[in-house]
């Protein structure tokens, strides 16, 4: 588990050029990141080193995502946005 000062880093990095990606993001790093297995960890981490149109494309559903940990990422994501 990340300690404080990476946490805080993540949470900065939540911060995106849309409100709606923020808050999705965000909502995943405060109400789940901490309770999911270290590989959806990881994956949280890589999804949010990608461009913003493409985080959207995914959570929107416009576009494949190309790794299965990733996508588990998305479907909580997804569901924690109440996406069906």
């Amino acid at each position: 588990m990340p300690d404080a000062e990476n946490k805080s880093k993540l949470r900065w990095q939540c911060r995106r050029g849309t409100k709606e990606l923020d808050l999705l993001l965000t909502r995943f790093l405060a109400q789940r990141f901490d309770h999911v297995l270290a590989p959806y960890q990881a994956a949280f981490c890589k999804l949010l080193e990608q461009q913003d149109p493409t985080i959207a494309d995914w959570i929107w559903g416009r576009a494949p995502v190309p790794d299965g940990d990733l996508q588990e990422v998305i479907t909580m994501i997804r569901e924690d946005a109440g996406f069906r």
